[in-house]
């Protein structure tokens, strides 16, 4: 079984042809090229792990909106070939949950783990949603 939501989704492809889908990859690659030489000076890259947080209302009213905008700064991350591991940080000033979430590049995944271990470590935060309502 799938999800409806999934289902709508992937159906969006029925009305796309084969060169649709190659020009996307060349799109694709073409962007690759152009961020090749930033990705190349940096070991990682450390964005917010979502612009705002959604009540479960808000979300089964409108799934596909409110989960593109959660992936806001990080949609592009399997697409260039990155990893990417989402850590906690704190709690924000209305009580809710915030992170980071740290991006390497392909081959670095034992550097972005790494260094999630030691951001976590330092904000003292235990594992899980524990505590959140």
């Amino acid at each position: 079984a799938m999800h409806p939501v999934t289902r709508k989704i992937i159906g969006g492809a029925r009305g796309l042809s084969a060169a649709d889908a190659f020009n996307g990859l060349y799109a694709l690659q073409a962007y690759k090229a152009k961020l090749a030489p930033i990705i190349a000076s940096v070991d990682l890259f450390c964005v917010p792990t979502a612009p705002t947080h959604y009540a479960l209302q808000a979300v089964l009213a409108d799934p596909i909106t409110t989960n593109s905008r959660h992936g806001t700064y990080t949609n592009f991350v399997n697409l260039l070939d990155m990893c990417g591991i989402a850590v906690p940080t704190g709690k924000r000033d209305d009580g809710l949950p915030m992170s980071v979430t740290l991006l390497g590049m392909v081959g670095k995944d034992w550097l972005t783990a790494s260094l999630a271990r030691d951001v976590h470590a330092m904000s003292a935060l235990p594992l899980g949603a524990t505590g959140w309502a």
